[in-house]
């Protein structure tokens, strides 16, 4: 126990250590456990991350019979893995999944920034939101990772109606107010699912879980608010642009018009003397025609004359952009 306290007292920025065995206080009345405080004299996230780390291995080699565990935000901050790597990989397979299904390089940003942007926004707001709940280190973490695929597929679901409703003719405008008032209200409904899901982690009552539960809610939040706000304001601006900067990719078939490939019939009266239309089917080859029946010799009967009518189809297909 004094060897660990006298290593936690030449630690860098350690100025005094308060020993159990002089403060009265620190010690359990079986004398099972005691504590030792050591004092900084820099805030606990400027303290050296190596520092801290190598405190950590001397204690748990040199721990012997007796059990030496270490604590505080200093000891939090060096403990809890950095996010970089996994947001990182994260936002590669989404830039590749997004360019095969897009085949275009604007169309696959849009997405991406929206997310990104949105993610930032959240993580601001979490840490003012950490003044008033406290939320353990790994918070940010789980709430970008989680704020990234949502953010991505709820800017998906925009970008691909709005591209189909210029593949169909609209003008980029109307797209726009297309695809917000139709996948749009989705985009609500899904970010609002989640976070009351997310909200769900208080039933169970526990303040490490409350945390994280706020912080992830928050970055679905700002989130699903950019994409419903930030996201068309960005279509705007791209337009028609859309599909420019093509990738060599199979990028997603263009939108086709409702109407394409619907035949329209209409039935037109043929005057009495014209020939009946010609019938669709053919007789098989190698086959004569029947023959024409004989004339009857039978008086001739005052037959009624029906108007015969013809059929005409037209078939239309939209082309392709």
């Amino acid at each position: 126990m004094r060897q660990a306290i006298d290593r936690l007292a030449k630690t860098p920025h350690v100025v005094s250590v308060t020993s159990p065995y002089e403060t009265p206080g620190q010690i359990s009345q079986d004398g099972k456990t005691a504590f030792a405080t050591g004092t900084l004299d820099v805030p606990s996230d400027d303290m050296p991350k190596d520092a801290v780390t190598a405190l950590l291995d001397d204690v748990r080699t040199d721990s012997g019979p007796v059990e030496l565990q270490l604590g505080g935000a200093a000891v939090d901050i060096a403990e809890t893995p950095g996010g970089g790597p996994s947001e990182a990989v994260g936002v590669l397979a989404a830039i590749v999944i997004l360019l095969v299904a897009f085949g275009s390089v604007l169309a696959m940003g849009l997405p991406i920034v929206t997310a990104l942007l949105g993610i930032g926004t959240g993580l601001a707001l979490i840490m003012l939101i950490g003044h008033l709940l406290p939320a353990p280190s790994f918070s940010p973490i789980v709430a970008a990772l989680i704020g990234l695929g949502v953010g991505i597929d709820y800017a998906l679901f925009i970008v691909t109606r709005y591209r189909e409703e210029l593949h169909a003719g609209s003008d980029p405008e109307e797209s726009v107010v297309t695809a917000v008032t139709t996948a749009g209200r989705a985009v609500l409904f899904a970010g609002t699912t989640v976070v009351i899901a997310l909200m769900g982690l208080f039933v169970m009552q526990q303040k490490l879980l409350n945390g994280v539960a706020v912080a992830a809610g928050v970055a679905v939040l700002m989130t699903m608010f950019a994409a419903v706000t930030l996201l068309p304001a960005l279509l705007g601006f791209a337009g028609r642009s859309i599909d420019r900067l093509r990738v060599p990719v199979s990028a997603a078939p263009a939108a086709r018009s409702p109407n394409a490939g619907r035949g329209s019939c209409r039935r037109t009266p043929s005057s009495p003397g014209s020939a009946p239309p010609p019938s669709s089917r053919r007789a098989p080859a190698g086959t004569a025609p029947p023959p024409s029946s004989s004339p009857s010799r039978r008086p001739a009967r005052r037959t009624r004359r029906r108007r015969s009518w013809s059929t005409s189809c037209a078939t239309t297909s939209s082309p392709r952009s």
